[in-house]
């Protein structure tokens, strides 16, 4: 395997989603996903997983009607797979993605077929004018 040498400036460098594109390998795309990770406030990062252990949204879950991608993976140690068929039953309006196989990086193991459902959820809103402003004030998709 080619090994990628990166330089200090590449490594403290702003993050920003652009990482995320195409046209970016996928070492590339996880060097960035890694680092995005590693950046975060150890304060935050523990709120956040022992936020974990108290959330209960099962009741929530039916009452919602944002349209939603729900995306699993097959090998998921963190959010496991029947944990998201369950959300995928019960979450209104939401469409179930699993990537079979993939780990905990699965999204970007199978990032196309990812976007390609991203871009399925966005076409219906874009038939949508007041869901899609709802959801995205800002939103440019063109419809009238």
């Amino acid at each position: 395997m080619k090994s990628i040498k990166r330089s200090a400036e590449w490594y403290y460098r702003p993050l920003h989603h652009e990482c995320f594109l195409p046209w970016y390998s996928p070492i590339e795309q996880l060097d960035c996903s890694t680092l995005l990770s590693t950046g975060t406030p150890p304060a935050a990062m523990s709120r956040g997983c022992l936020g974990m252990f108290r959330n209960e949204i099962t009741g929530d879950l039916s009452n919602s009607t944002v349209p939603t991608l729900i995306t699993g993976a097959s090998k998921d140690r963190l959010t496991r797979p029947d944990a998201s068929a369950y959300m995928g039953d019960h979450w209104q309006n939401a469409e179930l993605m699993m990537v079979a196989p993939g780990n905990p990086q699965g999204l970007l193991e199978s990032h196309r077929d990812v976007n390609e459902a991203a871009a399925r959820l966005f076409q219906k809103l874009k038939g949508n004018v007041s869901g899609c402003q709802k959801l995205f004030p800002m939103c440019c998709c063109g419809a009238d």
